[in-house]
């Protein structure tokens, strides 16, 4: 899996939510490293964000890391405070 592409910013958030339990720690860890990797940004405990399209990318790693069952993906269009996390990505506007 490659970092994704930066292109225009269609308005939309594409979030990986998940649960992964102790006993796969090291899966946990792998995740939030690659997350790092394709240019995912932190927002909580388990809530990772990136601005583009990217879904082929996080589908693999649900397979990779055999966490179908244990992540959900979202794409939104409103994560409020949105300011903050658009400075994250150095976003102005769509």
């Amino acid at each position: 899996m490659q970092k994704t592409k930066l292109r225009r910013w269609d308005g939309r958030w594409r979030l990986l939510i998940f649960d992964i339990s102790e006993i796969r720690r090291n899966v946990r860890n792998a995740v939030r490293n690659k997350l790092r990797q394709l240019g995912f940004r932190h927002l909580q405990d388990s809530v990772w964000a990136y601005p583009f399209p990217c879904h082929e990318a996080l589908e693999l790693l649900q397979i990779r890391y055999a966490i179908r069952h244990d992540a959900m993906i979202l794409e939104v269009s409103n994560i409020y405070p949105e300011k903050m996390i658009k400075q994250i990505f150095h976003l102005t506007s769509v």
